[in-house]
């Protein structure tokens, strides 16, 4: 039962520090409209993922906005050893990307908003032996804004962040169970500028947001039992999450066409994975293996087309995005593996419904310099995501 024990306490370290995937304990684009503008968002979104992106931006536009949205995706694995021996692993899952309603109103003369949302800005699905393995960590997100005068608003929103994984199978005589209970709490601050409102004829406006910095904790717990006895085991995790901090452009060069820009510093070079166990054992790793933080370059287009009482938007972008991975030299960690996602989308509107479909392609490699020689290692994300925002002015 000991070989068997270990390796899937080595699963469970794989799970749990979120290196599986390409953004492990990194943030994932929520929305179908976000995602086919590379969520390229700061200064943009306007309904209930902007308490995500930016939650001053909810008092941009007066009303009430519902919005839903869900996602498939496909993880795409290949491994290319230096004999020229090829192995790969392909599997996909689907759930909830966001849901939410956000209302602004008026006080006084200054626009006013408030919002609530279901987000999941965190992927966290592995593949074992043929099955996927938990999913993600969930926000459950409230959030107000405030319009201070024509061309500044202010906005901040809270995030309490949980999720849970769990894994059970019996291995011959032996039933291997565990699960891991995720749980934290971070604010999100924004502020926004409307630069038209200044005079001038500019057709800018800019958005800062804060993600201030959390310890999420994670209770893992597991229970081994076999022809040998049964034994259990229970682990403390701290995932140091950093400090964001992100600045976005958008500006309406023609119109109808609207092009923005995001630039969001992710400082994961001081964090740290730490674990405690019930016996006494601590373990402390680095979130980022090269070092390095996870700044984020983002751009996006939209041109919105119509006929009658449709519309027809269309939405194209691309993102760069350093992941946590970093090529291993055998001693020690190399470059970054850095992502680079091309992203299209597209809308149909009337009245008060809009429904968005998004597809996106991210993809990065790495290389590993072992015992066994050199491994190639690519892998690649193909996600499609739906949704729909209802806006009653």
């Amino acid at each position: 039962m000991q070989p068997v024990r270990c390796s899937l306490l080595m699963l469970a370290t794989l799970c749990l520090s979120g290196w599986s995937a390409a953004s492990g304990f990194d943030l994932t684009v929520p929305g179908a409209r976000a995602e086919g503008r590379a969520g390229a968002q700061i200064a943009v979104a306007d309904d209930a993922t902007a308490l995500f992106w930016n939650p001053a931006n909810l008092a941009s536009r007066e009303g009430l906005r519902l919005s839903f949205a869900g996602r498939w995706r496909e993880d795409d694995l290949k491994r290319t050893a230096s004999t020229g021996n090829t192995t790969g692993d392909v599997h996909d899952h689907t759930g909830l990307g966001v849901a939410g309603a956000a209302y602004t109103g008026l006080w006084g003369e200054r626009p006013v908003a408030a919002g609530f949302s279901y987000l999941r800005p965190m992927e966290l699905v592995t593949h074992y032996q043929g099955r996927d393995i938990g999913g993600g960590v969930v926000t459950w997100t409230p959030g107000l804004a405030l319009a201070v005068n024509r061309w500044l608003a202010v906005g901040v929103a809270l995030n309490v962040w949980r999720g849970i994984r769990d894994f059970d199978e019996t291995v011959g005589d032996t039933v291997i169970w565990w699960e891991a209970d995720y749980s934290g709490t971070n604010a999100v601050i924004g502020a926004r500028f409307d630069f038209r409102e200044l005079g001038g004829g500019v057709p800018l406006q800019a958005g800062v947001v804060v993600r201030t910095p959390f310890d999420l904790r994670i209770e893992y717990a597991d229970r081994f039992a076999g022809p040998g006895g049964a034994t259990a085991a229970a682990w403390q995790y701290r995932v140091e999450m950093p400090w964001m901090i992100g600045l976005g452009l958008s500006a309406e060069p023609l119109p109808r066409l609207r092009a923005a820009f995001d630039f969001e510093h992710r400082h994961y070079s001081g964090c740290e994975l730490i674990a405690e166990s019930s016996a006494g054992e601590r373990t402390v790793s680095p979130l980022s293996a090269s070092g390095n933080d996870l700044n984020q370059l983002r751009l996006g287009v939209e041109y919105s087309l119509s006929a009658g009482e449709w519309q027809f938007p269309l939405r194209a972008g691309y993102r760069r995005a350093p992941t946590l991975y970093a090529d291993w030299l055998g001693d020690g960690y190399g470059d970054q593996a850095v992502a680079n996602a091309w992203c299209t989308g597209f809308g149909i509107g009337r009245g008060p419904l809009i429904v968005d479909v998004s597809l996106s392609r991210s993809t990065f490699d790495r290389e590993s310099h072992g015992a066994t020689g050199l491994t190639a290692i690519a892998q690649t994300f193909n996600t499609v995501m739906a949704g729909l925002t209802l806006t009653f002015d």
